[in-house]
């Protein structure tokens, strides 16, 4: 029986590398951590730990080369954030983002999509908030954004019928964070270079 010989895929063209890259490399998604952290809410502070935990895929820590190529392809890909990060009662604030992803990374993301869904929930408002300030912030300090795709998405209750106090500071959190998103002005590659 032959040795084991390992595939020597750095020796692959390199437009075939990134097409194997772009298939085995993706950003995760965030809102299955964000559902089991609100479904463990009410237990140990270990559990919650572990639900932020985001693992590096194996591709990225091979060796300089492929983590450099991979890591290229990957920046290129959208960051889809369907959700903020829960409301934890035990800290009487939102989780922060830079607890699921790093603040580097964050900066070095190119194409990132918000997709806000900001319907009844009385405490989305304020997560959507909180998370879109420190988004901006760290984006403000350093980016390297082409595209930013916000889609939002808001029906407000219907006055017509009253609206209690948790409907009027839900509304009043919604509305600071959609005016938000036009005010900040933010330098990304294509605006530093235009």
């Amino acid at each position: 029986m032959a040795p084991y010989k390992p595939f020597p895929f750095l020796e692959l063209c390199p437009e075939l590398r990134n097409a194997i890259y772009s298939y085995a490399i993706d950003w995760p998604h965030l809102s299955a951590a964000f559902d089991e952290i609100q479904t463990f809410q009410e237990q140990e502070e270990s559990i919650i730990k572990r639900c932020t935990t985001t693992n590096t895929p194996s591709l990225l820590l091979l060796n300089r080369t492929t983590s450099l190529e991979a890591h290229g392809i990957l920046y290129q890909k959208p960051f889809i954030l369907s959700s903020p990060p829960p409301y934890l009662p035990q800290s009487a604030k939102p989780m922060d983002i830079t607890a699921f992803v790093s603040e580097t990374t964050l900066q070095n993301l190119k194409f990132v999509v918000l997709e806000m869904d900001l319907g009844c929930e009385s405490s989305i408002g304020k997560r959507w908030l909180k998370t879109l300030e420190t988004l901006l912030d760290i984006w403000c300090e350093r980016n390297t954004l082409e595209r930013l795709v916000v889609r939002a998405r808001y029906v407000s209750p219907d006055r017509s019928a009253g609206w209690t106090f948790g409907n009027a500071a839900h509304h009043g959190s919604v509305m600071r964070v959609l005016s938000r998103i036009p005010e900040e002005r933010m330098k990304t590659k294509n605006m530093a270079q235009g």
